[in-house]
């Protein structure tokens, strides 16, 4: 695996390709929080899809780091780690047929972060349930869409409920950077949106 050239890296960039060699899911973990950070901030879909492509783009040397990095710690190891330690094998990431090896070598870059969104939805899913289990709130969780969670919660305990379940979510894994977690009430889901 080679390390990102000192003499390739931008003098602007606060990164240091020494540090990112050593601790990359710090990298990922910046990577990821931006993107959190830029979603809320942005009031369309386009617009984070216009900063992203202008920002960071395939020949990004950090992002390229990042995926050469994952790619041979998938190889060495035969598979790759969510931040909560839960595993995927990949046993094509050393088959001989291309096709495979590049199949797993995109599931190896890709696993890790929304293996990471899965655990913490899972791990919020998992604080709420127990919560509401032991409460006397007239809440049942309905079902899960992505990162959301849907309640079917008494019209005067709205604004209880959701403070709870806002704070347990966003309780649900100790980043670097806060969970931040939005709540909506309507009659439905298009409403609550």
């Amino acid at each position: 695996m080679r390390g990102i050239p000192q003499q390739n890296i931008e003098r602007r960039r606060a990164v240091d390709a020494q540090h990112i060699a050593r601790h990359p899911h710090v990298a990922i973990n910046l990577f990821l929080a931006g993107i959190l950070y830029l979603h809320h901030a942005l009031a369309t879909e386009a617009e984070l899809q216009h900063i992203l492509s202008a920002r960071i783009n395939a020949n990004d040397p950090l992002r390229r780091h990042c995926r050469c990095w994952t790619r041979a710690l998938a190889r060495e190891q035969g598979y790759v780690e969510t931040l909560f330690g839960r595993r995927l094998h990949l046993p094509e990431i050393n088959a001989r047929n291309k096709m495979r090896v590049q199949a797993a070598e995109r599931t190896a870059i890709n696993a890790p972060m929304q293996g990471t969104a899965a655990d913490i939805i899972k791990r919020a899913m998992l604080a709420v349930d127990d919560w509401l289990q032991g409460s006397d709130a007239d809440a049942h969780m309905i079902m899960q869409v992505h990162d959301e969670l849907v309640f079917e919660v008494a019209s005067d305990q709205v604004e209880a409920v959701s403070g709870k379940i806002c704070e347990l979510m966003s309780g649900a894994a100790q980043l670097e950077v806060p969970l931040v977690v939005e709540s909506g009430a309507g009659d439905n889901w298009d409403q609550a949106h």
